[in-house]
Order: structure tokens, then C-alpha cells, then sequence
């Protein structure tokens, strides 16, 4: 039953992706036509524009003020700019500004590049490829490995050993066959899964109520086995995303809502119908929009704004 509903389970998911389409603009054939993104090739020159997922990996031969999101390779919560500069030597994915990444997000700015991997061998393919593979045993698993075998070498004796005395009390060879047998499913711990699922189950909602969240049940007992757990804290744990808190001034006349105003007034966002769309902005000034202070934002307060700046 498990099998057969993760399998529908599996089969619905697959037919959600194949709904799923993504275009690009290719030169081919010295003309440029949209193609699927799962027809790209090394070698297509593809064109690009703000808000497009890079569908592969490209080296950029035209670039216009490009700066692309690469947080869901990096971790970096700002845009890295790129240019059509060559990269000489060996370097960090982070630091090489020539080449834009599949599953990056364009985040303002155009360009031109040439395919040069797409599929598993792009930097992303190669990240899920690796997720796909078997997971390792935690020290968790291999213990309750080595216990059940434990069980098992113990039940196979123990019945083997109560097979042959009752064969030397004279018994009859299948009744003692079958009393062997059941005794070897007595001392079978049958209920041995459900208990460690429901005690794993358990520290689930214990963790989950101080906001950790697990994907794999096993790994409970290896978490709750460490003394010290050192990470680098980057986009792959945080948000990702910049968010604003407060503003501090630096000059007595300016008070905190001021300074903050100020910050509005300096973004690029048009604010003049009254409604500010965040998309296309770079993160700071999307960080400020998106704040619960800028709720209360005042156009007509531009104008105490540039006495100050005055």
C-alpha cells in the first residue's frame, strides 16, 4: 500500500513538471526563435532579459548592466555583477563574473551568451544529480542494524537449539518444527518499527516546536548526539534575502522615521500612484518597500526631506 501511493504520488508529480514549460531565445539558423529550454545545446547563443531563469550554463559574450541572483548556488543575498571579462586561473563559482549559472535568476539587465553545459553537467545539474543518490546510513541505522542482527542470531539459535530437544524427547519431527517456529515469532520484537517510529515521530514535534524542521525522521537521534554543531551561516540556512530592521541617525536634527523616509525618497521605485512594486529592484530597495514602516510612507514628506538635506 505504501509503495503503491507514493507511486501515484510520484507519477502526479511528474505530470504537474510536464505542465511546466520554459522558453528561451536561441540564434539559429542566423534568426532568433523561441525553443524549449530542454532543447538548448552547447553552442546556441541564447539572449536574456530581466526576470529570466538562466537555463543553463553560459558564457556571457554581450553584457548591459547585468547583475544576476545567485543565492541558490552561493548563498549570497546580493546580486553578483557580471561582465564579459575573461577569468584567468582558477576560481571560486561565487567569482566567476564571466558566467551565469542554470537556476540563477537574471535580476536586472540584459545579455548575450554561448551554452557551455546544460543538464547534469551544469553547476545546478551536478547539485541535483548528487541529491538523487542514495543517502548514507546514520550512526542511528547501523545501530539499529546491528541490534536486529543481534535478534536474528539469537532466535535462530534459540529455535534451532529448542528443534533439537524436542527431536530428543521423541516428539514428532513437524510438531517440533512448528513449536520452533513459534517460538522464533514470540521472541520476534514485531512491534520493534512502530515503537521507533512514534519515539522519532515524537522528536519531530518537539524540535518542530522550536522552529527546526527535519526532512529525514532517522536523523533525530544523530542531532540529538551533539554536543556542538558548527555551520556557515549563509543563504542555504537563512532566507537568503536582506530585511530591514532600523534606522540609526547619525545628525540630532534627523529623527529615525526621517532618516528612514530619506531612504525612500532615495530608492529607484516610482512611488507617485501610490502602490510600489518591488520586482526588478535591487535588494536594499526592495528590503526598505517591503518593511512595515513604509505602510505608513508620505509622498508630501519630501519636502521636509529637502530642507534637511539643504
Amino acid at each position: 500500500m505504501g509503495f503503491s501511493k507514493e507511486f501515484r504520488a510520484e507519477r502526479a508529480a511528474e505530470a504537474l513538471h510536464s505542465c511546466v514549460t520554459h522558453t528561451v531565445v536561441a540564434l539559429r539558423d542566423w534568426a532568433a526563435c523561441q525553443i524549449d529550454v530542454v532543447g538548448l545545446v552547447p553552442g546556441d547563443v541564447v539572449r536574456l532579459v530581466l526576470g529570466a531563469i538562466i537555463p543553463a550554463d553560459i558564457r556571457l559574450l554581450t553584457s548591459e548592466e547585468m547583475l544576476c541572483d545567485e543565492g541558490i548556488l552561493t548563498g549570497e543575498s546580493l546580486p553578483a555583477d557580471k561582465t564579459t571579462a575573461s577569468i584567468v586561473g582558477d576560481a571560486a563559482l561565487a567569482d566567476l563574473a564571466c558566467c551565469l549559472f542554470m537556476g540563477t535568476v537574471v535580476q536586472s539587465g540584459s545579455c548575450t551568451g554561448v551554452v557551455v553545459a546544460t543538464g547534469g553537467r551544469a553547476e545546478f545539474g551536478r547539485i541535483a544529480l548528487g541529491l538523487g543518490e542514495p543517502q548514507p546510513q546514520t550512526e542511528f541505522q547501523l545501530g539499529l542494524k546491528r541490534f536486529s542482527f543481534l535478534l536474528q542470531q539469537v532466535a535462530v539459535r534459540l529455535t534451532t537449539l529448542i528443534f533439537l530437544a524436542n527431536l530428543l524427547l521423541g516428539r514428532p519431527l513437524l510438531e517440533s518444527l512448528l513449536f520452533s517456529l513459534a517460538i522464533a515469532v514470540g521472541i520476534t520484537p514485531q512491534l520493534l518499527p512502530a515503537v521507533v517510529s512514534t519515539c522519532l515521530a515524537s522528536g519531530t514535534r518537539a524540535l518542530a516546536k522550536r522552529k527546526v524542521l527535519l526532512k529525514r525522521l532517522v536523523c533525530i537521534e544523530d542531532l540529538g548526539d551533539m554536543d556542538a554543531l558548527v555551520t556557515y551561516k549563509t543563504g542555504a540556512l537563512t532566507e537568503g534575502r536582506i530585511s530591514f530592521t532600523t534606522a540609526l541617525p547619525v545628525l540630532p536634527e534627523v529623527t529615525e522615521a526621517e532618516l528612514f523616509t530619506l531612504g525612500l525618497v532615495s530608492t529607484e521605485a516610482d512611488y507617485t500612484h501610490g502602490t510600489v512594486s518591488t520586482v526588478g529592484q535591487n535588494p536594499l530597495d526592495a528590503a526598505l518597500w517591503e518593511s512595515a514602516q513604509a505602510i505608513n510612507f508620505d509622498s508630501s514628506s519630501q519636502q521636509r526631506i529637502g530642507i534637511i538635506l539643504l
